[in-house]
């Protein structure tokens, strides 16, 4: 949602909802989402696990880096065996 342009009534019934629920589990035990660089993110177990589980591109590149490490290794692996 942009602040140069005015929102559309869906919009505004969304984070209206979105608030709601956030003071809802404010005054909770365990509140289930929250705001982390204008992002909603989850909080507790779920919140941790998510965040681990998200690749950026340099997680992204080093899992690309691994597997084709794995597989050329597996590759010379099955080269060296066959029989000639």
């Amino acid at each position: 949602m942009s602040v140069r342009t005015k929102p559309r009534r869906e919009q505004i019934e969304s984070a209206e909802a979105l608030y709601e629920r956030m003071r809802a589990d404010a005054q909770s035990d365990h509140p289930g989402i929250a705001l982390a660089r204008g992002e909603v993110v989850r909080t507790g177990w779920r919140g941790q696990l998510q965040a681990r589980l998200h690749f950026n591109l340099r997680r992204q590149l080093l899992a690309l880096g691994a597997v084709l490490m794995g597989a050329s290794w597996g590759i010379g692996k099955l080269a060296s065996a066959w029989p000639d």
